[in-house]
C-alpha cells in the first residue's frame, strides 16, 4: 500500500480519533493529535477538505499540487436520472479534468485516468469507442493507466468486451439499494462510511444506487458487492500491466442537474466526493507502482451439498464457479478421526452445468468424516471447499435421529438454515419449491438451482449434513402445474444437476437411475437414515399424462411403475418409521388448484389401502406447499393411527385461507419460516417419534409425540362413523363402528358409548356382535339426549369395543369430540346437495355451500359456457323438519356470484316446490343474511338467485345454513345413499340402503332408469342395487327409497331420497 493511500481509514458514523493504519512497508504509525472530520463536519461538505488533509499527510506521491491526476471524462446526462457528476467531483478531488477524445486511442489522451460515466452506453460514442480502441485501452492500463467504467445498461455492451484474456465482467438487468463492502482493506473501500453494514447509504430513491447491476467475473478481484453474501459485485477491480481496470455498476457519479443544482442528498454528495478523493489517491498510488496487488475473487460455489449418505456410502456435490472450468478433474479427500485421508476423483461434467459429483465407498457405519475438496492438478491459493458429514448408524443397533424437513423457501440470506443446524439435525429433507423455479426455461432453471446452493447459510448445512430433495409445483416448473406441463424435462435436468439423491425416477426400461441425464423419468428415490426411511414420491412428473393403475377411469399421479417401485420398497423396509413424503399435501387443499392428493384420492386410497393389506407398520404422511403447518390425525386409517404433518412455509409468506376445517385436525399454526424437527429413538421400548414444529428463531409451534406401539396394526379399532353434531332439545343420533383388523375371526365383541354426566346413550342397533370376521365391521347406532340446558360447546365422546381373539380378551377405544349445536339449528354435516343449477367442478362445487367453512363456496359455472340467471341449489334436510327461516352466507373474498334477489323454496319430495315462502334481497356485502319464514314441514329447502349484486351473471354461496327442528314423528333407522359413475363409457347409479334396525325391512328403489325391490333386509346388513343409464353421462338426480318396518309394534314406512352428482 503506498503512503497515499496507506493515510484512508474507514470513517464510521461516531469515529473521532484516526484509528492505525499500515503502510506498505508494514510498518504501524499512529497518528496523534489529530482528529477524523466528525460525521456533521463531513455531512456538512468537509469531505473533500479531510480527504486533501490526508492525502497530504502522505509521501511524494501523495502530493497533490505538485502533480496532480489529469482525468479524461466522458458522461452522459440519460433520461432517467437527468444528472450527471463525474466532472464537478473529480475537479473537487484536486484533479485536472479534460473533456475525453473519441477521436484519439486511449494512449493519446495524455491522461492518467480515463472514466466512462454511468449510462454512458446508452449513448453511441462509448460503444463505437471500445469497439473500435480495445486495444489502445489495454495498452492504455498496461502502461499504468487506470480506466473507471460506470457504464450500465445490459442490453448494450453487457460484457465488458475490451478487457484483455482472461479478464471477464458482464452485466445484467438487476437493481439495487443495498451497497456492502467486501475488500475492506482496499484504499477504495477502506474510508467509506459505513451504516448498519452498508456503504452509500441514504441516497435518493429516484436513482437505484447499483443499476443494471454487475452479474459474472473472472480474474477479477470483488471490492463491493449487492447483497451481503458479496455478490453480484458492485464494483471488480482487475490489474493489466502496470495499470488498473475499476469497473463498476454504482451510479454514485449522478449527482447533479443540468443546472448544477445537487440532486442527492447531502450525505450522499459527501460520500460520492470521499469515493473520488479515495480515487485520486489510489491513481497516483497506480502511477508510482505502489497500489496492492490484485488477488482474484474466485466466483461463487455452488455446494458443497452432501447427498444420499448410507451406512458405507456417501455422494458429495459441487459446482465450481466458471473461472474454474478449466479444472476438469477435482478429488475430494476425506478421512475420521484416526484414520487415514483417503480420496476419490471425478470429473466436471459440462452436460450437468459443469457440477461435480463424488461417490465415496467403503465408509464406516456411523462414523463422522470430514472433507475437502480441490482440483486434482494441484490447490488453489484462496479455495477452502469442504465439510463434514456422518454416516448412518447400523440399521438394527439402537439410536437417537434426528432429522429436519421443510418446503418453500426463497433464495435469500435466512437464518432458518442456522436454526437447522442449532437444533443438532444431521440429515435434512427438502419436500419442494426449494428454490422457486418458475420457468420451464433450462438456463433460467439451472441459474435459479445454482443461486439457492450459493447462499452461504444453506452451503453450511449442506455442507455439514445429509440433504435429499424432491420438487413440488414452482421447482417443477410454476405454480398448480402437472405432468402434463409442456417444458418439464428441463426442470427435471437441472434438479439432477444440483441434487444428490440416490436415484433419479426410472430410466426408459422402468430401471431405477443412479445416474444423472436427462433421459429418465421422475425423480422419485428413497433412503434409510438409521431407525427412518424415506419415500419420496413424485406426483407430478407421471400426474395427467395417462389413465390411473388404481381406476382407468381417472387420471393417474404417479404411475405404473413408480408404483410398483413403492410397494416392493414398503414391503422390504424393516425400518421402524416409514415416512411417505411429497410436496403436496395428502388432502383437498379446498382452493382453485388441483394439485393436490384430494385430486388423486383414487391412487392415495390404494396407497393406504396397500399399507393396511399388508400390514405394514410404522407409516406417516408428510407434505408441504400450503404455507401452513398442520398435523392431522386420519385415526385406523390403516390399522393404527395414521398422521400426516404439513410443514411449510420456511420463509415469510403465509397463506391464513389454506388453514381450513378439517376433522381429522389436531394442530394447525400460521407461522412462517418453520421446520419440522423429527426425533426418532430406538434406544428406549417401544421405540419413540417426536415431531416439533419449529420456527426460525427456536419457538416450538406445536408437537406430536407417538411410538411404533402406536403406529403398528392393532386386531381392532373403533371409530366414529360420519358427523358428529347434535342439537340441544333434540334426540340425536351417534353411529360407532367395530372393524376387525386381524387376520382372524373375532368373538364376543360389545360397544359401549361413553357420554358426558347427565346425557343418556341408548343403543338402537345392535350393541353386541357374536363374530367378526377378518375385515369385517360391525355397526351400532345411538340415541343420544343431550343433558337439559347443556350449554352450546363440544363435549368429549368415547367410544370402547371389548372382543376376544386367540390370544385372549382385548379393548380398543377412541375418543372424540360431540359439538352441541344452539336448539333450532340444522347442523350443516346433516345436509346433502339434492341438486343444483350448476357448479365449477370440483373447486367451486356445489358442496362447499354446506362445508362448514365461510372460506370457500359454490360458484355456478363459469369456465366454460357460463351459466345466467337464475340460479338455483335444492339442499335435502335429512329427513322431515319444520323449516322456519334460513341464512345465507355470500363469498367472503371477491365479488362475483353474490346473489342479490332471492327466493325460498320448501318440498317433501325434492321434486314439488310449490309457491316460494320467502322473495327479498340479500344485504349487499359479505354478511351473512337471516331470511324468516312460516314454521312449515319439509324434507328439502330450495334457495333461488334472480340476479346478483355486481350485475353480472354468476350465482354462489360460501354457506346455506337452515333453522328448524326435526319432526319427532315414527321413522327407521336406515339409510340410503347413491353414487353416479361412468365405466367402460357406460353410466350408472349405485344404491346402498342398510338396515340399522333390530329387525328386517322392506326395501323399494325408485329412479329414473327403474325400480328395485327387496322384500327383506336383515338387521345391519345392506340392500345394493346398480341402475344402468343406458347412456355416457348421466345429469345430476335422486334416487327415493320407501323402506317399510316396524317401530314401537306398529308399522312404519319412510321414503329417502338418496341424492347422486351428475357424471361425468
Amino acid at each position: 500500500m503506498s503512503d497515499a493511500c496507506a493515510v484512508f481509514a474507514r470513517v464510521n458514523v461516531d469515529a473521532e480519533e484516526a484509528p492505525v493504519t499500515e503502510t506498505s512497508d508494514n510498518q504501524t504509525t499512529k497518528s496523534r493529535n489529530r482528529q477524523l472530520t466528525s460525521r456533521r463536519g463531513f455531512l456538512g461538505g468537509a469531505a473533500v477538505g479531510a480527504a486533501a488533509a490526508l492525502i497530504t499527510q502522505g509521501g511524494p506521491a501523495a502530493a497533490a499540487d505538485e502533480n496532480p491526476v489529469r482525468v479524461a471524462v466522458l458522461e452522459f446526462r440519460d433520461q432517467w436520472t437527468s444528472a450527471t457528476g463525474l466532472t464537478q467531483l473529480f475537479t473537487k478531488a484536486g484533479c485536472t479534468v479534460v473533456p475525453f477524445d473519441p477521436a484519439k486511442p486511449a494512449t493519446e489522451q495524455g491522461v492518467d485516468l480515463i472514466a466512462f460515466g454511468s449510462f454512458t452506453n446508452n449513448e453511441p460514442t462509448y460503444g463505437a469507442y471500445i469497439t473500435a480502441q480495445a486495444a489502445s485501452i489495454q495498452a492504455f492500463v498496461a502502461a499504468g493507466g487506470v480506466l473507471l467504467d460506470m457504464a450500465q445498461s445490459d442490453q448494450f455492451n453487457p460484457t465488458v468486451g475490451y478487457l484483455p484474456a482472461p479478464l471477464m465482467a458482464s452485466r445484467n438487468d438487476s437493481d439495487y439499494d443495498t451497497i456492502f463492502p467486501v475488500a475492506t482493506d482496499h484504499p477504495l473501500v477502506a474510508h467509506l462510511r459505513v451504516v448498519d453494514g452498508k456503504v452509500f447509504t441514504g441516497r435518493s430513491t429516484q436513482i437505484r444506487v447499483s443499476w443494471e447491476s454487475l452479474l459474472d467475473w473472472r480474474q477479477m478481484r470483488v471490492l463491493l458487492s449487492c447483497q451481503a453474501a458479496g455478490r453480484p459485485p458492485a464494483m471488480l477491480e482487475a490489474a493489466h500491466g502496470a495499470g488498473r481496470f475499476v469497473i463498476t455498476s454504482l451510479t454514485i457519479d449522478k449527482c447533479y442537474n443540468a443546472a448544477g443544482a445537487a440532486v442527492q442528498p447531502a450525505g450522499a454528495i459527501a460520500d460520492s466526493e470521499m469515493f473520488f478523493t479515495a480515487l485520486t489517491a489510489y491513481v497516483q498510488s497506480v502511477r508510482a507502482g505502489t497500489a496492492p496487488a490484485v488477488p482474484p475473487t474466485l466466483q461463487a460455489f455452488a455446494g458443497p451439498l452432501v447427498g444420499d449418505t448410507g451406512t458405507e456410502h456417501a455422494r458429495i456435490l459441487i459446482r465450481p464457479g466458471s473461472d474454474l472450468h478449466d479444472r476438469t478433474t477435482w478429488v475430494c479427500t476425506y478421512s475420521s478421526e484416526g484414520e487415514d485421508p483417503q480420496s476419490v476423483e471425478a470429473d466436471l461434467s459440462p452436460s450437468n452445468d459443469s457440477t461435480v459429483l463424488f461417490d465415496l465407498a467403503g465408509l464406516t457405519a456411523g462414523t463422522a468424516y470430514t472433507y475437502s475438496i480441490s482440483p486434482a492438478d494441484g490447490p488453489i491459493p484462496g479455495l477452502d471447499v469442504g465439510g463434514s458429514f456422518s454416516t448412518s448408524t447400523p440399521h438394527d443397533e439402537p439410536t437417537k435421529l434426528v432429522m429436519g424437513m421443510g418446503s418453500c423457501v426463497w433464495t435469500e440470506a435466512n437464518h432458518i438454515w442456522d436454526r437447522i443446524i442449532a437444533e443438532g439435525c444431521n440429515g435434512f429433507v427438502m419436500l419442494g419449491d426449494t428454490p422457486y423455479i418458475d420457468s420451464t426455461n433450462l438456463d433460467v432453471a439451472r441459474t435459479k438451482q445454482r443461486a439457492f446452493l450459493e447462499q452461504p447459510q444453506l452451503t453450511a448445512l449442506t455442507s455439514t449434513m445429509p440433504t435429499w430433495a424432491t420438487w413440488d409445483d414452482h421447482d417443477f416448473g410454476g405454480n398448480d402445474v402437472h405432468g402434463d406441463l409442456v417444458g418439464k424435462r428441463n426442470n427435471r435436468t437441472a434438479l439432477v444437476d444440483y441434487r444428490a439423491n440416490a436415484i433419479f425416477g426410472h430410466d426408459a426400461d422402468g430401471e431405477q437411475l443412479t445416474v444423472r441425464t436427462e433421459a429418465g423419468e421422475g425423480i422419485y428415490s428413497s433412503f434409510r437414515r438409521g431407525p427412518i426411511e424415506v419415500f419420496l414420491i413424485d406426483p407430478r412428473w407421471f400426474s395427467r399424462i395417462s389413465p390411473s393403475w388404481a381406476d382407468p377411469a381417472k387420471q393417474t399421479a404417479i404411475g405404473e411403475v413408480q408404483w410398483a417401485w413403492l410397494q416392493e420398497k414398503l414391503l422390504a423396509s424393516t425400518a421402524p418409521f416409514k415416512v411417505l413424503a411429497t410436496g403436496m399435501i395428502w388432502d383437498d387443499k379446498q382452493n382453485a388448484e388441483s394439485d393436490d392428493w384430494g385430486t388423486y384420492a383414487h391412487e392415495r386410497d390404494a396407497i393406504l389401502d396397500f399399507v393396511a393389506e399388508h400390514r405394514i407398520s410404522g407409516v406417516f404422511l408428510v407434505g408441504g406447499d400450503i404455507h401452513v403447518s398442520r398435523a392431522l390425525n386420519y385415526g385406523p386409517r390403516v390399522g393404527y393411527d395414521l398422521w400426516q404433518f404439513i410443514v411449510s412455509p420456511m420463509h415469510s409468506s403465509v397463506i391464513p385461507s389454506l388453514n381450513v376445517p378439517h376433522p381429522s385436525l389436531v394442530h394447525s399454526a400460521v407461522e412462517p419460516h418453520v421446520f419440522l424437527r423429527l426425533e426418532a429413538d430406538t434406544t428406549v421400548e417401544p421405540a419413540t417419534l417426536k415431531a416439533t414444529w419449529i420456527n426460525r428463531d427456536g419457538v416450538r409451534i406445536f408437537e406430536v409425540a407417538t411410538d411404533t406401539d402406536q403406529l403398528s396394526p392393532q386386531d381392532a379399532w373403533v371409530a366414529f362413523e360420519g358427523a358428529t353434531e347434535l342439537v340441544a332439545g333434540e334426540e340425536g343420533v351417534v353411529t360407532t363402528s367395530f372393524t376387525n383388523n386381524s387376520t382372524e375371526v373375532l368373538t364376543d365383541i360389545s360397544m359401549a358409548l361413553t357420554v358426558p354426566e347427565g346425557w343418556t346413550a341408548v343403543a338402537s342397533t345392535d350393541a353386541a356382535f357374536e363374530s367378526l370376521a377378518a375385515g369385517e365391521k360391525g355397526t351400532t347406532s345411538w340415541t343420544v339426549t343431550p343433558a337439559a340446558g347443556a350449554p352450546q360447546q363440544a363435549y368429549p365422546f368415547t367410544v370402547t369395543g371389548a372382543f376376544t381373539s386367540a390370544d385372549g380378551a382385548g379393548e380398543v377405544s377412541f375418543d372424540t369430540t360431540v359439538a352441541l349445536l344452539p336448539e333450532g339449528t340444522l347442523p350443516q354435516s346433516r345436509l346433502s346437495i339434492a341438486g343444483v343449477s350448476s357448479d365449477e367442478k370440483p373447486a367451486d362445487a356445489a358442496e362447499k355451500a354446506i362445508d362448514g367453512s365461510a372460506e370457500s363456496f359454490w360458484h355456478t359455472r363459469w369456465s366454460t359456457n357460463p351459466a345466467s340467471y337464475p340460479h338455483w341449489i335444492a339442499i335435502g334436510l335429512g329427513g322431515e323438519h319444520t323449516v322456519d327461516g334460513m341464512t345465507y352466507l355470500p363469498r367472503q373474498a371477491g365479488t362475483n356470484g353474490r346473489i342479490k334477489d332471492y327466493q325460498v323454496f320448501l318440498s317433501q319430495d325434492g321434486v314439488a316446490w310449490g309457491d316460494p315462502v320467502a322473495t327479498g334481497s340479500f344485504t349487499i356485502g359479505a354478511a351473512a343474511t337471516r331470511v324468516n319464514f312460516a314454521a312449515t314441514p319439509a324434507r328439502f329447502i330450495k334457495l333461488v338467485g334472480i340476479n346478483a349484486q355486481n350485475g353480472l351473471q354468476f350465482g354462489g354461496a360460501a354457506e346455506v345454513s337452515v333453522h328448524g327442528r326435526r319432526v319427532a314423528a315414527p321413522s327407521l333407522a336406515v339409510d340410503a345413499v347413491a353414487e353416479s359413475r361412468v365405466l367402460g363409457g357406460k353410466a350408472y347409479i349405485a344404491v346402498k340402503v342398510t338396515n340399522r334396525e333390530s329387525a328386517p325391512v322392506s326395501v323399494e328403489l325408485t329412479s329414473a332408469f327403474g325400480t328395485k325391490s327387496f322384500a327383506s333386509v336383515a338387521p345391519g346388513r345392506s340392500a345394493t342395487h346398480t341402475f344402468s343409464v343406458r347412456a355416457a353421462s348421466v345429469a345430476a338426480g335422486t334416487v327415493a327409497a320407501r323402506v317399510t318396518g316396524t317401530a314401537n309394534g306398529a308399522p312404519v314406512t319412510v321414503v329417502l331420497s338418496a341424492p347422486y352428482t351428475a357424471a361425468p
